[in-house]
């Protein structure tokens, strides 16, 4: 077992006293106001990473997925009888009736096919004579 040399404790050491000066009232008012500041920008270093994973998330999810459903609920209300619509397994067809869930679809000439409303993908305008484009050469 070893024993160690007690030594005796070192008084603290205050600058200002050793110095025979004192920190005046509004110098240490001043000190507390720039560590207050401080910490409200170290506090500010702490949220601006989540601040900005919010606003990316808002950005790249959540407007998007907006965008999509909105478009989605315009689709959906254009659809009529006499609407000529893609659905999204890619057939073409005029809707020959609309239900709550499904809509017939009529993709020949005697051919109806039932199918569900949300699979409508787009409904395609109707062409008119000055919408169509010619490749006379």
């Amino acid at each position: 077992m070893r024993r160690g040399v007690k030594l005796p404790e070192a008084p603290a050491l205050d600058c200002a006293a050793a110095h025979g000066t004192q920190p005046s009232r509004p110098q240490a008012a001043g000190i507390s106001e720039l560590v207050r500041e401080h910490q409200s920008v170290k506090d500010l270093g702490v949220l601006l990473p989540l601040i900005l994973l919010i606003a990316g998330f808002y950005f790249l999810v959540l407007r998007p997925a907006r965008a999509r459903q909105q478009s989605f609920v315009k689709v959906q209300s254009e659809l009529a009888p006499g609407a000529r619509v893609m659905i999204a397994s890619g057939i073409f067809g005029d809707i020959v009736s609309v239900g709550d869930d499904t809509i017939e679809l009529r993709v020949a000439a005697n051919t109806v096919i039932t199918v569900k409303r949300q699979a409508v993908a787009q409904v395609i305008p109707a062409e008119g004579p000055e919408t169509e484009t010619s490749t006379d050469d």
